[in-house]
């Protein structure tokens, strides 16, 4: 499970763009087929079997693997630190007067968008960026404001600013239970379920219907159209609807009536 969440060599929960979110949904896609590829040759009974199984060992596995641990996760927290850190470059000044609304931009200038300034509300959890909101992650401005103040810790931010999804307790609640195995073996026919009746169910094939062509976009202009009449040479109509079908097929005849009788003198 971690496997195809770190799929393409990022974490899924990471902020993707553009193009990007095309080629981390295959890396994931191709992913879960290595590791289905064997369920996916066999019939849907195995498949469904075989896929229970590997997911029961995958949550065993996570189960043990978070067991005991406590904090932030492992993916998570050096985002938290990286933000920490770029903190200390940015100026915070209070906008809103009341201790919750401050203005945060960077002091280094000469990138483009460096002057750019957010609001930020640090009491809500809310910033202009939206990073924050998003993520559940006090985004850098956030961390700038902290850091600017000088009455907050990393630890104290982590412990009651960063979402509890981002915590070891909550992945050790979501592996907390797994899948029931059934055996089908043991399984009773409860006599209602019934297989559909083959005789009565059409075999794939072609339609039983008579399908209805819609009108050709050049049937007001035949002149543009691609079709050639192979008989009279005309456009908008083949040789089975040529309505000059009858007078050639005649003057064709006589023809030919009158070769062989050219050749005959």
């Amino acid at each position: 499970m971690d496997g195809l969440c770190l799929a393409g060599g990022r974490d899924i929960t990471s902020p993707v763009r553009g193009s990007e979110y095309g080629v981390q949904s295959s890396n994931i896609s191709e992913s879960a087929n290595s590791v289905l590829e064997r369920e996916r040759s066999g019939n849907w009974l195995e498949a469904i079997d075989g896929i229970l199984k590997k997911m029961s060992l995958c949550i065993q596995a996570s189960r043990e693997k978070y067991e005991g641990k406590t904090g932030v996760v492992k993916r998570v927290y050096p985002q938290i630190l990286d933000r920490w850190e770029k903190g200390i470059g940015y100026r915070v000044v209070d906008s809103g007067g009341d201790g919750q609304r401050y203005s945060v931009h960077r002091i280094i200038e000469g990138n483009a968008g460096s002057n750019q300034s957010f609001t930020l509300n640090w009491v809500d959890g809310v910033c202009e960026c939206g990073g924050w909101q998003m993520h559940g992650v006090p985004c850098v401005h956030g961390m700038a404001y902290f850091r600017w103040q000088n009455d907050w810790t990393l630890q104290q931010v982590v412990e009651q600013f960063v979402e509890k999804c981002h915590t070891y307790i909550y992945e050790q609640k979501l592996y907390s239970g797994s899948f029931v195995p059934v055996c089908m073996d043991m399984l009773q026919p409860d006599q209602m379920t019934l297989p559909p009746d083959v005789e009565g169910k059409r075999m794939a094939g072609r339609p039983k219907t008579v399908r209805l062509r819609l009108r050709s976009r050049y049937s007001h202009q035949p002149v543009k159209s691609p079709i050639v009449c192979s008989r009279c040479h005309q456009r908008g109509h083949n040789a089975r609807t040529c309505q000059r079908r009858a007078a050639l097929a005649k003057n064709t005849g006589n023809a030919d009536t009158a070769q062989n009788s050219n050749s005959v003198l």
